[in-house]
This record gives C-alpha cells, sequence and structure tokens, in this order.
C-alpha cells in the first residue's frame, strides 16, 4: 500500500513504477499524500497516473474515503 507521496500527489507515478518494478503483484493506493493525513478528502482524481504507471499484470487497488456502497460505484466510476 502507498499513498500519493509525502507531500505532492504528482509522486504517485514514480512510486507506483518503482513498487511494479520491484516486483508487486498487487498496488493499493491511498488517495492522499502523508502530508495530507486524513485532513482533506481523498483524491480519487490522482489515482489514474499511479494506475497507468503499472506494468501489465500488476493488480491496482484504489482506497480512502469509502465508506459505503454509493462511494464504492463512484470510486469504481472514477478510478
Amino acid at each position: 500500500k502507498m499513498r500519493l507521496g509525502w507531500d505532492d500527489p504528482a509522486d504517485a507515478a514514480a512510486i507506483a513504477r518503482a513498487l511494479g518494478a520491484a516486483g508487486a503483484a498487487r498496488v493499493t493506493v491511498h488517495a492522499r499524500t502523508r502530508a495530507d493525513g486524513y485532513s482533506r478528502p481523498a483524491r480519487w482524481e490522482c489515482f489514474a497516473p499511479a494506475r497507468d504507471a503499472l506494468p501489465p499484470g500488476v493488480e491496482f487497488v484504489a482506497n480512502g474515503d469509502v465508506y459505503g456502497v454509493e462511494d464504492a460505484l463512484s470510486l469504481v466510476e472514477s478510478a
């Protein structure tokens, strides 16, 4: 499991790429930076760069602010 980065969500793609290159079979991305903590809504819009940076065959799991079925369905549509 990874976050979007330390303080910049633009780091997510590089982190995901490194995890994929290291042999990860699955990468779960929490949609906040470390600096965000849990103080802001999850940044679901930042999932795509991380997901797209993973090599083929590496499973992508989106995480953050899913409190029920409606949230899960919205997340699936956006991620």
